[in-house]
């Protein structure tokens, strides 16, 4: 985690950052359904282009603080939400 984090942001190498909010986010928007950060990573790098790997990593652990917390999810007020499978099977 800490190794992507660094090479995405001062080396320009992109990464996926699989931090417990990128783990939650991730299974809870049907993105992967794996639990181990390596293997949540390995789907990630499927289908997030490489080029967005850093930033998608930086929105997604956002969202996490900001919103989709693990207890009280905001998702009234999420700006994802018309897109999140969460939601779109109520």
């Amino acid at each position: 985690k800490t190794a992507n984090c660094i090479l995405g942001n001062v080396f320009g190498v992109p990464g996926i950052v699989v931090d417990t909010h990128m783990l939650r986010l991730s299974r809870r928007m049907g993105l992967t359904s794996q639990t181990n950060p390596d293997k949540v990573e390995v789907d990630l790098m499927e289908i997030v282009p490489r080029e967005d790997w850093t930033l998608f990593s930086h929105l997604i652990t956002s969202l996490g603080r900001s919103w989709c917390s693990a207890r009280k999810p905001e998702c009234e007020t999420c700006p994802v939400a018309d897109d999140c499978p969460r939601l779109l099977d109520k």
